[in-house]
């Protein structure tokens, strides 16, 4: 029980301080409505992917999927083969960057290398699964 009003807690500030946070970038006029829709949304995405996880977690029993030594093996693989793509990712960026090829601002760099990092992160752990054990 404490580790649910530690979550709901925790929660709670989460979404008070983000939302302090949007409120400042409204009245301050940096963040147009384009910028706050899609933040609100990737907010409630996240939001949303917890509360599924978690009910899917307490369909099963309440119990955790129990990591053995393959699992680890698999976790930490897919995450060198993540930190390798997306570093060749940020060269790629750098370089076109340096061609004048195009023009990214930070948070547009950011949020590439978020989305190669976790698309490959997934990837590469749903391929390698698959693969059977590895050495």
């Amino acid at each position: 029980m404490k580790l649910k009003r530690t979550l709901i807690l925790t929660w709670a500030i989460s979404l008070a301080v983000t939302g302090f946070i949007i409120m400042g970038y409204v009245w301050t006029k940096k963040m147009d409505a384009q910028s706050l829709i899609l933040t609100l949304a990737v907010y409630l995405l996240v939001l949303g992917a917890i509360v599924l996880t978690r009910r899917r977690r307490q369909s099963r029993g309440g119990n955790a999927v129990q990591k053995d030594e393959r699992t680890i093996r698999l976790a930490n693989r897919a995450a060198s083969y993540s930190w390798m793509i997306s570093i060749l990712a940020i060269s790629g960026l750098m370089y076109f960057e340096y061609l004048e090829l195009l023009r990214l601002s930070a948070e547009q760099v950011l949020l590439c290398v978020l989305l190669v990092m976790l698309a490959t992160f997934y990837g590469a752990r749903a391929v390698l699964a698959k693969k059977g054990d590895i050495d």
